[in-house]
């Protein structure tokens, strides 16, 4: 929690007070505090969480014995527990991967973690991007389209967004769905003169992520015969940097290598990736 401590006044730096819940998993704190309440709560055997509490409608009081309305507010936070941490491949798209061509459509290969021939390494083609410039008149005068598709038509992505009332370190659930993926994902980001930068890079929320499915085999009656399950963390950030055509791809991604397992509770310590550099590691469970 960061309160403010007594006799500091507004625009000092913020004051953390630790402390222990009893049996309950109540922690009683009082003390001098700001509009914004941040709280972490961290246990044995689960996942850190963070919140935030800034329902505050105003004071009442005298001034030096004002108090927040509502006063005395009871936070809850759930805490995810620690199943079954498992290897995966995980790495950071990052620094940002140019695209090779544009306006074609490119495979990339999410274990060799790289293009596929003629642009890189990779053999196999997991996700298959796409960039076009829909206009590209100047640095602040463009529209960039994304795509996303699969070379395997049961292949596909499905989104999901963090929890705004609990920041678990572990953002998914432990398992990824089985069924109901999408075939084709398209974003587009926007310059116009009068309007200035577009807020982030595409269209995609800053709590974005997605679950996805690759590699995927049917037997004749429609089941899942087998598949790779895998997640991406905080989206796809894809721009156009200027009319000069300089491209760019980041994204986070975990991809669990083992045949019908959907098991995504990474374990940070037992990255499949081996010789990531420090940009290029992930880190998150």
């Amino acid at each position: 929690m960061s309160p403010k401590a007594s006799g500091e006044g507004w625009g000092t730096n913020s004051s953390q007070i630790k402390g222990l819940s009893d049996s309950k998993g109540i922690f009683v704190v009082e003390s001098s505090t700001e509009p914004l309440v941040t709280y972490v709560v961290e246990k044995e055997g689960y996942y850190a969480s963070s919140a935030e509490f800034d329902a505050f409608k105003g004071v009442e009081g005298f001034v030096g014995f004002r108090k927040w309305q509502p006063w005395n507010p009871t936070l809850t936070i759930k805490l995810k527990k620690k199943l079954n941490p498992i290897p995966l491949y995980a790495t950071k798209i990052k620094p940002s991967v140019k695209w090779p061509v544009t306006d074609q459509e490119i495979g990339y290969d999410l274990m060799n973690n790289d293009w596929v021939i003629p642009h890189g390494k990779g053999t196999s083609k997991d996700f298959i991007f796409k960039i076009e410039r829909l206009r590209n008149n100047a640095r602040n005068d463009y529209k960039t389209k994304f795509s996303l598709s699969f070379s395997n038509s049961d292949d596909g992505i499905m989104e999901f967004f963090d929890d705004p009332n609990t920041m678990s370190e572990l953002k998914s659930n432990h398992m990824a769905p089985e069924a109901d993926y999408n075939n084709h994902l398209v974003r587009t980001r926007e310059r116009l003169p009068e309007k200035g930068y577009p807020a982030g890079h595409g269209s995609e929320r800053r709590d974005q992520n997605y679950y996805f499915r690759i590699r995927t085999k049917l037997s004749p009656d429609g089941k899942i015969i087998s598949a790779l399950y895998g997640k991406i963390y905080g989206g796809f950030s894809f721009y156009n940097t200027s009319y000069r055509g300089k491209d760019n791809l980041s994204f986070t991604y975990y991809i669990n290598p083992n045949e019908n397992d959907r098991n995504l509770e990474f374990d940070p310590d037992k990255n499949l990736f081996k010789s990531l550099t420090r940009n290029q590691k992930a880190h998150k469970p």
